[in-house]
């Protein structure tokens, strides 16, 4: 996909009518004055520039992310939410193992199938097997996690 600059300030402007949290809101988060932040978001107001730490407050006060989804395809990624818990216990830290591995397999695969074969299917193979692993250690946390709650239910 081919990045065009007007399609990405398009999808900031939006943000307050897309999340419902009005611009004052937005413009509180991200320590700026309702007119700075009102003028830096106009798509056709090239005299006024967004600042990356801006985009970065208004996105998690309207949880909105169009404009980071538009960017992350525009480079050929892809970014999803991680879970939040206090504390890591031995579930969430084989959650976040497990797809750490499973991304590590499809960065391997897309990277070797780049010209359009597969180039080092051993090293995919090990990746594969290394992210088998860590599903299997899941596996294993989610079976301790539910024995562990059902015997505190009783």
């Amino acid at each position: 996909m081919l990045f065009q600059p007007a399609t990405l300030r398009k999808l900031i402007h939006g943000i307050p009518a897309r999340s419902g949290v009005p611009l004052e809101e937005l413009a509180e988060a991200a320590g700026k004055g309702y007119t700075t932040l009102s003028r830096e978001m106009y798509p056709t107001d090239h005299g006024a520039k967004l600042g990356l730490d801006t985009l970065v407050y208004i996105t998690a006060r309207s949880k909105d992310f169009a404009a980071l989804d538009y960017m992350e395809t525009a480079l050929g990624r892809v970014a999803f939410e991680l879970p939040r818990a206090a504390g890591l216990g031995r579930l969430h830290q084989s959650m976040a193992t497990a797809a750490r591995e499973c991304a590590d397999v499809l960065q391997q695969l897309c990277s070797d199938l780049a010209d359009g074969k597969l180039d080092e299917p051993e090293q995919a193979l090990q990746e594969i097997n290394e992210a088998a692993q860590a599903l299997a250690c899941l596996r294993a946390a989610v079976l301790l996690e539910a024995k562990a709650n059902h015997a505190g239910s009783k």
